[in-house]
Order: structure tokens, then C-alpha cells, then sequence
């Protein structure tokens, strides 16, 4: 048997994807299906997950810890209430299984190369670090050669994680001849990989994706607007302690992305597709302020030689000017 740990928190539409992927995909004999509810701020998620949970009773079960805990924490507390299976998965609530029985196949894959301490389902969305193609038996293997792999869907052997404790936030940082695993940092997302990863490689063995099984990441285009802004600022920013709904109420959005753009705007070159989203939103959402900030980022397109977000750009602080002599 393998248990396989999601925490929810994404808008519904999302979520319904991953959850019948793995439900069309899984076989449920094989497999047992840990929600854990963090709590999401669109409504419509709690409804679907008990709905999706009474549908496949016999596998699936909800966890609550009554507030949202992040996606390691959220982790640990399913895996605290999972059965003591011999394989244990991380599955993101935003990713999409495209392979049947891929918890039989990543089972197998640890199974027949136990130089490999994790693997990673093949992502459309990788890393950019190196990796070798390496075959154990008839399994074939992209080793990372340094860094990480991927950890929207990955699989554990449980007596490791025992051995490893519970995901914590990592982070890298240089000291005397290399880098050192750095613990201790705060955050509700982001940096399980690093630590697992360092564990693993404290233990002679190879982290890996599994060339036979398949998952698609879901982009930003299918979240609500401001989710990823909200997940940066919380997240990996550290800059506020507040909810996603709490924080939109404050009105404290609007000013982060004026000061994200700000930040990347500093960068050389700066990431244009980054430019051109935060524009956007600021063209439907920002203040007479900012129509010099979409100005200025269109001026840093255009000198850095990208026409389309110049152009872009642009066109946000057009938008916006129009919207605010609307007066709407």
C-alpha cells in the first residue's frame, strides 16, 4: 500500500483537476488518500473535498487541523494520521497525474534501485539543475546530479522519513569550503525540498525523477488572480502574517505589487513575463501612482530588447489611466 498526502488549499477548479486526475489514475486497492484541509479562502474547496471524499469513502479520508498549517506542516499532520504504509507520497494540490498506475510504478522504481533515497514524478515544469539518464533493471532514472528534483509529486520510503523527522523549511547558505543546510527559516511554503534533499544526500543516495510517470503542473491562470502575488508575499517574502482573504481586504495587495515590480525593475535583466503579469493586474487593481511604474517597466523592456513586454507594459498604463478618469 502506498498513502498518499495532499494538502488543500487552491481554488476549486484546480483542485477538482489533481483530485480525479489521481482518483481516474489510481488504483484504489493499492492506495490510501490523505486531504488535509487547510482551510482554503474559496469556499467552494471544502464543499468539493467532503464531496470528493464521499465518493471514494473506502480510500480517501479528510483530515482537518483547523486553520491552514502550509503545505510542510500540513504534510506532517497527515502523515501523523496516515496508516503505517511502506511508501508514502507528497502530492501537490496543483498538479495533475497523466500516468495509470503511477503509484505502482514509482513503488517499483524504489523498490529495484535503493541507491535512489526519493523519486520524483517526470513534471512539465523542472528544476534547472543537471541530471544524468541512468537505468536500474529496466527502470529508467533522471538523477539529479546536483540540487534538487521536483516536489509537486514524490515518493518516500517511510522508514527514511522516520529516519529524516518531519519536512522542514531549508534553505542553502555558504559557509567555510561549501554550502550548509541552513534550518530554522519560517515560512508556510517552499524549502521542504532543500532539507529532504539534504537528508537524502547525507545518506549516500541519488534523488531522482521517474521518466515512466507523468504529472502536469497547473499555472496561475487557473488560480485566482492574486494567489500567486499572495503566496510570494507570505510565503517567500516574509513581508506579512495575514490570510489570503484577510490580506485582500487590507488592501495591502495593490502595494505589493508595486513593490515587487520596483524590485525587478532593479534586476538585470529583469524577468519580463513576471513585468508583464504584475502590469496586467495593476492595470485592473492599481492607483494613479503606479501608471509611472507600468511606464517605467515598459522603458526597461524595451531597453533590455523585449518589444512584447514593452509594448505590454505599455498598454497596462494605458488601461489604467482610462480606469481611474472613469472614476470606477
Amino acid at each position: 500500500m502506498v498513502t498518499v498526502i495532499c494538502c488543500i488549499y487552491n481554488s476549486v477548479g484546480v483542485v477538482r483537476r489533481c483530485l480525479e486526475a489521481l482518483a481516474e489514475m489510481s488504483t484504489p486497492a493499492s492506495v490510501e488518500v490523505v486531504l488535509v484541509d487547510n482551510h482554503a479562502p474559496d469556499p467552494l474547496t471544502r464543499e468539493y473535498i467532503k464531496a470528493f471524499q464521499r465518493l471514494h469513502s473506502g480510500w480517501v479520508r479528510i483530515v482537518d487541523p483547523g486553520r491552514n498549517i502550509g503545505c510542510h506542516d500540513g504534510w506532517n499532520f497527515g502523515y501523523k494520521a496516515a496508516a503505517e504504509n511502506e511508501y508514502v507520497v507528497k502530492l501537490d494540490d496543483d498538479t495533475v497525474i497523466e500516468t495509470c498506475r503511477w503509484a505502482e510504478k514509482m513503488q517499483f522504481a524504489l523498490h529495484v534501485a535503493p541507491e535512489i533515497g526519493y523519486v520524483a514524478a517526470d513534471i512539465d515544469i523542472k528544476s534547472p539543475h543537471r541530471c544524468e539518464r541512468q537505468k536500474y533493471g529496466d527502470v529508467l532514472f533522471d538523477v539529479a546530479v546536483e540540487g534538487i528534483v521536483g516536489f509537486s509529486c514524490v515518493m518516500f520510503r517511510r522508514a527514511d522519513v522516520e529516519r529524516w523527522g518531519p519536512m522542514k523549511v531549508g534553505t542553502y547558505r555558504t559557509a567555510g569550503n561549501g554550502p550548509i543546510l541552513q534550518e530554522g527559516v519560517q515560512s508556510l511554503y517552499g524549502g521542504e525540498e532543500v532539507y529532504y534533499m539534504h537528508h537524502a544526500r547525507r545518506d549516500g543516495t541519488r534523488i531522482a525523477y521517474l521518466r515512466d510517470v507523468h504529472v502536469h503542473h497547473l499555472g496561475n491562470e487557473e488560480r485566482h488572480p492574486d494567489y500567486a502575488m499572495w503566496k510570494r508575499s507570505y510565503a517567500y517574502r516574509g513581508i506579512h502574517r495575514m490570510e489570503m482573504l484577510e490580506w485582500l481586504a487590507s488592501g495591502q495587495h495593490v502595494e505589493h505589487y508595486a513593490q515587487e515590480m520596483k524590485i525587478e525593475l532593479e534586476r538585470t535583466p529583469p524577468n519580463h513575463v513576471l513585468l508583464i503579469e504584475w502590469s496586467q493586474r495593476l492595470a485592473q487593481i492599481g492607483r494613479a501612482e503606479h501608471v509611472w511604474l507600468l511606464r517605467r517597466a515598459a522603458e526597461r523592456g524595451a531597453a533590455t530588447g523585449n518589444a512584447v513586454c514593452a509594448e505590454k507594459c505599455n498598454a497596462a498604463a494605458a488601461s489604467l489611466e482610462t480606469l481611474l478618469a472613469s472614476g470606477l
